[in-house]
């Protein structure tokens, strides 16, 4: 018969965090997915789930922290299991950061563009008038503001 070792408050945290860890991995792999695929709206759904797994998280790692760390639980299977999920975690972590930044620069860009045609289209023409000199700006007539969100 096995005899059980008994659970501290400290193991029982960093199991919780391993549960969170792998939880969180999911939900952002989930969300880089998405983008991937493009398909950016499907992905927002992931945002709320994002920032209260977050919360939780770091909420358990100051938990941890107060019940003295990880050294308090030793060098057991626990810790290794945290380890891996923590490397799994800040993979998948700066895989989606690499992802959205491709996009919100790719988004950038558009909105830069745009605005540059905007500015072009609506530039007076550079000509000369009847007495040498150049001819006054005119606005098209059918000139309407734009404004563009740049929120990706």
């Amino acid at each position: 018969m096995q005899t059980q070792i008994p659970v501290t408050d400290a193991h029982s945290a960093v199991l919780s965090l391993v549960e969170l860890t792998k939880e969180l991995t999911s939900v952002i792999d989930q969300e880089t997915d998405y983008l991937d695929q493009r398909r950016p709206r499907e992905a927002e759904k992931f945002h709320q789930i994002k920032a209260t797994l977050a919360a939780t998280y770091q909420k358990e790692l100051n938990e941890l922290g107060s019940r003295g760390g990880i050294q308090a639980i030793g060098k057991g299977e626990a810790l290794r299991t945290l380890k891996q999920e923590t490397r799994k975690f800040h993979v998948a972590l700066e895989r989606n950061s690499q992802k959205l930044m491709a996009m919100k620069t790719v988004s950038e860009n558009i909105v830069q563009t745009i605005g540059d045609e905007i500015n072009r289209m609506n530039a007076p023409a550079q000509n000369y008038g009847a007495n040498a000199q150049m001819a006054g700006t005119k606005t098209p007539k059918n000139y309407k503001p734009v404004t563009l969100n740049k929120t990706v």
